[in-house]
C-alpha cells in the first residue's frame, strides 16, 4: 500500500460546514503507474487451492527490490505491512479449476472477479496459467459487468416509485412542481429539507438545481417539520439510492475497462 506521509506534512483544508479534514499527499508516480494505489492482486497456488492477496506493488520498484523483498517475509509482522490476504477457496481437483483445454471454472472465476479491479496487474506463478486466465477472463468480466450494471439499473427504477410518491411533500410545503425531476433530484431535494445540516453525498445541489430551486428549498426546510414527511424512511431511502447510483457508477466504469482490455486483447491476436 502507498507509504503514509508524516502528519506534520500533510497539509489540511476545510471542508463542508467548517470542519477540517486531512488532505492526502499526492500519489507517486509508481502508484500513478500501477493504479488501484499499487495494488497488485496475486493468485498463490498451495496444495490444497488458491489463494488471493493484495500486494504492495511500489516496494517492487524500492532501490534493488528483487534482492532485499525476502526481507518484508522475515516475520508475519513485517509481511504485514505489504501484503494482505483477501480469499482462499479449496479446490479438490486444481486442474479443473484452471486448465489450459477446458479454461476456468466456475468457482475460480468466481473468486478472481470478485477482488480483481479494473486496470488492476495480476501476478501469477506459473504461465501457463497466465495464458489461460488472459484468454478466458475477460469475456467473463465483461458478462459478469453487464449483468451486476442491468441489476442495478432496475434496482432504480423500482426506487423511483418511492420517490414520485414522496415528491407531493415538496409541491404542498413549497409549491415546487417536480413532475418533470429525475429520480437524483428529488432524492436530493427531499434530503435537503428533511436533514439540511447533512452532507450530500451523491452530486452537486448547485449543479442540479435552479438559484431559485435552491434557495427555497434551503429556506423552507423548518416547515417540513409539521408537514408529516418521515425523515427516517427519506433517510433510509436516500442512502439507499445513493448506495446504487454509486454501484451503478461503478459497474460502468469496470465494463468500459473491461472492454477496453477485451479490444486490446483482440487486435494484439490480429497482429500476430
Amino acid at each position: 500500500m502507498p507509504r503514509s506521509s508524516p502528519a506534520n506534512l500533510t497539509s489540511t483544508s476545510t471542508g463542508q460546514r467548517g470542519r477540517k479534514r486531512r488532505r492526502p499527499p499526492p500519489p507517486s508516480p509508481v502508484a500513478t503507474d500501477l493504479g488501484n494505489h499499487g495494488l497488485i492482486m496475486v493468485l498463490f497456488e498451495t496444495p490444497s487451492g488458491f489463494a488471493i492477496f493484495y500486494f504492495d506493488g511500489i516496494s517492487l520498484y524500492e532501490p534493488d527490490a528483487m534482492e532485499n523483498i525476502w526481507a518484508h517475509f522475515v516475520t508475519e509482522y513485517r509481511a504485514s505491512h505489504v501484503i494482505w490476504r483477501k480469499d482462499f477457496q479449496v479446490f479438490k481437483d486444481k486442474s479443473d479449476a484452471i486448465n489450459y483445454d477446458t479454461g476456468l471454472n466456475n468457482k475460480l472465476t468466481k473468486m478472481l472477479l470478485k477482488w480483481h479491479q479494473p486496470g488492476q496487474k495480476l501476478a501469477i506463478g506459473k504461465t501457463q496459467y497466465k495464458i489461460v486466465i488472459e484468454a478466458n477472463l475477460v469475456n467473463d468480466c465483461i458478462i459478469v459487468t453487464a449483468c451486476n450494471l442491468y441489476d442495478s439499473d432496475c434496482c432504480l427504477k423500482n426506487q423511483f416509485k418511492s420517490w414520485c410518491h414522496a415528491s407531493h411533500f415538496l409541491q404542498d410545503v413549497s409549491s415546487i412542481n417536480s413532475q418533470d425531476w429525475d429520480m437524483l433530484k428529488l432524492a436530493t431535494a427531499l434530503k435537503m429539507v428533511c436533514y439540511p445540516e447533512d452532507e450530500i453525498l451523491f452530486g452537486n445541489p448547485d449543479e442540479m438545481f435552479s438559484t431559485d430551486e435552491l434557495s427555497k428549498l434551503v429556506a423552507d426546510a423548518h416547515k417540513y417539520e409539521d408537514s408529516g414527511i418521515i425523515k427516517g424512511a427519506i433517510l433510509r431511502l436516500y442512502n439507499l439510492t445513493v448506495y446504487l447510483y454509486n454501484s451503478k457508477a461503478k459497474y460502468q466504469r469496470r465494463l468500459a475497462s473491461f472492454v477496453k482490455e477485451a479490444k486490446e486483447a483482440y487486435e494484439a491476436e490480429q497482429v500476430i
